[in-house]
């Protein structure tokens, strides 16, 4: 047997890199008493949504009590990129005086924001199946799939390592001193998402 499919698919894949520091003085700094807890805390975040459609083929062949299955699709469409990207840094005294300022370390106002774009990208899949029919109705079969994704916006990715520390506040005062080139600054950095899955199941037909 074998079929051929169209259809409409959707896919969304969301994903977060968190990075956090924490730190107390051991000594008195300046006006920075000992026993101060400093807090950093840079937050990347994605979603990618895909909307489109798709065509593939669908299998199945028995030889004897056996059944092998195989589906191929390949999805063509838009992927809407979202990027969520926020950090925040604190200080706490011994005395209970906190100080918070926005920015962490990878973080910063230069690069801090939500961001959106879209993209054209390809999802193909393929999957397999290898089943035992057990009785005229029952049959019980496992199998495997694998996809790929293209022009997907990763978390991690989006992080930019060139920081200009001048742009870091203090996190005991809150106050930056910036000069030069602003930095971190952002881009959208694209990459592909490859996915693997397994199933096992029992099928009853009447």
């Amino acid at each position: 047997r074998l079929d051929a499919l169209v259809g409409y698919r959707f896919m969304n894949l969301r994903d977060r890199t968190q990075i956090q520091s924490r730190a107390t003085t051991l000594t008195d700094l300046g006006a920075v008493p000992a026993g101060t807890q400093i807090l950093t805390d840079d937050r990347f975040e994605s979603t990618n949504t895909f909307n489109g459609g798709q065509v593939g083929i669908v299998g199945e062949w028995m030889l004897g009590a056996m059944t092998f299955g195989f589906r191929g699709t390949v999805g063509v469409g838009v992927t809407n990129q979202h990027v969520e990207i926020a950090g925040v840094s604190s200080s706490l005294t011994p005395g209970g005086t906190s100080v918070a300022s926005a920015g962490g370390l990878l973080a910063q106002p230069t690069n801090m924001g939500a961001f959106n774009r879209s993209r054209i990208s390809i999802l193909p899949e393929v999957g397999v199946t290898l089943g035992y029919q057990c009785t005229n109705n029952i049959r019980i079969f496992g199998g495997v799939n694998a996809l790929c994704w293209t022009n997907v916006a990763r978390a991690g990715e989006q992080i930019n390592r060139n920081v200009n520390a001048t742009y870091i506040a203090d996190p005991t005062t809150g106050v930056r001193n910036p000069s030069g080139a602003p930095a971190p600054t952002f881009h959208f950095r694209d990459e592909n998402f490859y996915g693997y899955g397994y199933s096992f199941g029992v099928e009853f037909r009447w």
